[in-house]
């Protein structure tokens, strides 16, 4: 699969500019020396950031959902602590309870 992988990444600029220049000369224009020197510089200056655009785009997704997700947590009602005492509203009421975590006991 690397091997693969490492052979489209190196044939993939080759491939590019036989197309581009199949097309430019198919569409009746003529390609000398300096348009197609100028085209592959082009071509290459360009090759670093379509290669990182993916993981740009992925990154930008990434980091929305994490604001968002920061955002709700931050706009959330807050939390009333449950007291101790007996409970005169909806909640949980543990008597005689061990509460363990990986092994530790934690609270008794």
């Amino acid at each position: 699969l690397r091997a693969a992988s490492g052979a489209l990444w190196g044939s993939t600029p080759l491939v590019v500019a036989v197309a581009t220049f199949s097309t430019y000369a198919a569409l009746g224009n003529r390609l000398d020396v300096a348009t197609a020197l100028t085209s592959l510089a082009l071509f290459e200056i360009l090759r670093f950031p379509l290669f990182m655009l993916p993981q740009v785009v992925n990154n930008v997704v990434e980091a929305m959902v994490s604001m968002e997700r920061v955002e709700s947590f931050l706009l959330d009602d807050e939390r009333t602590p449950t007291p101790s005492a007996p409970l005169t509203a909806p909640g949980a009421l543990f008597k005689c309870s061990t509460f363990m975590w990986d092994g530790r006991r934690v609270v008794q």
